[in-house]
Parts: structure tokens; C-alpha cells; sequence
């Protein structure tokens, strides 16, 4: 036994190095590491079908008398910094830009605004022209929030009531329906058009 083990230093000089973690690194620079064996017959242990090492070994540690098994500790290689770059040149080209590109994700989808519900909005608003004379009256109207509050929840109120065409527009045809989309549309502008907000 002395034999052998005197032959494996010659040929495969093992120095085991303990750490607090229970790792040791042979000189060949495999790393093994000390888990406890719940088993007891060695199952999962790197070597068990390895007899010469399994020996060695033993020499530093009696895995026999702890009760452990050495779990090969597998250690990912660093990239090199050329390695990195590479890397870095494949990825850019996968995403290189292509003939039409057009970076619009993200932004408003204006087509998605109904056309024949907007059709009514700027009809009821040119046919309001005609009574107010003055283009964008509605923005200098005194108290104006509170009071195209009032008209919208009118002509809803009217719409409740089984009405559908505003009798008090110049255009029978008005609907009250886009009555209240125009006051609604004042009502948003009011409050998210900075300039209106400093004309309070």
C-alpha cells in the first residue's frame, strides 16, 4: 500500500489545500469540495470509480470517518477581454439596422381616434363658429370649466331622455352626443394645455 501511494505522488502530486469552505485544489487544478454523505455507500462522490484517487485522497482526509464525499467543483472560465469585444461585435451586427427602419414604438396611434366619431366633433364645433363668430372662443369664457361641465351633463341628460339632436343648434342634425364630446374635449384641454393652466 505504501508502494502505491508513494507511485501516485511520483505521478500525480496531490496537495490538498483546506480553506473554510471545505474546498481543496489539487495540483493538477481540479478543485473538490467536502459535501456531507447522507448515504453512506459514497453515492455521487467524484471518486468512486476512480480507486487510485479515492486512496490519495484519504491520506488528508478519511471521507470514511466524516461521512463525506468530494463533489468536483466546476469553476466558469473569464472571458477575456478580446473574447468580451467579440461578443459585443456579433451581437451589434445581429442588430444592426435595416433598409426602412423606423423606430415608432411607443408613440401615439392617432389612426386609432374613430373617424366618423372626430367627424362629428369638428362639425358641431364649425357649426358653433357661425354663433360665437370668434375662432376658439370657448378658451376665453369666463369660469369656463364649471360651466362646460354644466353644458356636457345637459346634453347628456337630453340623451337620457330619449333625445338625440340638439333642437338649439342652427344644424338639426347636431347630435347631443357630440355635444358632449366637444364639451368633454374643452374639459381635457383645460386641463392638460399648459397655456390655458397660466390663463386661469
Amino acid at each position: 500500500m505504501i508502494c502505491l501511494i508513494a507511485f501516485l505522488q511520483t505521478f500525480w502530486k496531490v496537495d490538498l489545500k483546506m480553506n473554510k469552505t471545505n474546498k481543496y485544489k489539487f495540483d493538477n487544478g481540479v478543485i473538490y469540495e467536502q459535501k456531507y454523505d447522507e448515504t453512506g455507500v459514497c453515492r455521487g462522490c467524484a471518486f468512486r470509480n476512480d480507486s487510485d484517487a479515492c486512496i490519495e485522497s484519504q491520506r488528508y482526509v478519511n471521507c470514511a470517518e466524516k461521512d463525506i464525499i468530494w463533489l468536483k467543483v466546476e469553476e466558469e472560465d473569464m472571458k477575456s477581454i478580446t473574447q468580451e469585444i467579440q461578443d459585443w461585435k456579433v451581437t451589434d451586427q445581429a442588430t444592426a439596422q435595416q433598409p426602412g427602419t423606423k423606430y415608432d414604438q411607443g408613440k401615439l396611434q392617432y389612426t386609432l381616434v374613430p373617424p366618423y366619431a372626430l367627424q362629428e366633433v369638428a362639425r358641431n364645433l364649425t357649426e358653433g363658429l357661425k354663433k360665437y363668430k370668434e375662432r376658439n372662443n370657448w378658451q376665453k369664457v369666463e369660469g369656463a370649466e364649471q360651466r362646460y361641465m354644466d353644458a356636457l351633463m345637459r346634453h347628456f341628460e337630453a340623451i337620457r331622455r330619449g333625445e338625440i339632436y340638439d333642437v338649439d343648434s342652427s344644424d338639426p342634425t347636431i347630435s347631443h352626443m357630440s355635444a358632449v364630446a366637444v364639451n368633454a374635449m374643452f374639459l381635457l384641454e383645460f386641463m392638460y394645455n399648459p397655456e390655458l393652466k397660466e390663463n386661469k
